[in-house]
């Protein structure tokens, strides 16, 4: 799986929507911990897939043991054509 973060790839920001459409036209899943891309799930409907960290302020060690800790849950989700969503938090 190729991953790809936005983040600090620009000296401007980049909004919510771009990085909504970026996945969109290139087959790619989000993973944030920003609650906006749930409501575009519902609003637009997916592609893309979302997965959404409900865990506050934590460290990136932190956010990839809760990713590879639930390797197999985004595993399954992402293979469902029938979800949009995943919402993952500190105690999964």
């Amino acid at each position: 799986m190729d991953l790809f973060s936005y983040e600090g790839q620009s000296k401007f920001p980049i909004s919510d929507h771009a990085v909504w459409r970026l996945a969109k036209e290139n087959a790619a899943h989000i993973i944030t911990r920003d609650d906006d891309f749930l409501k575009l799930s519902m609003l637009f409907g997916f592609p893309p897939k979302v997965i959404c960290l409900q865990v506050g302020n934590v460290r990136n060690t932190i956010l990839a043991e809760i990713l590879l800790a639930n390797a197999e849950k985004i595993r399954q989700f992402i293979e469902n054509q029938d979800l949009g969503f995943l919402i993952l938090k500190k105690a999964d």
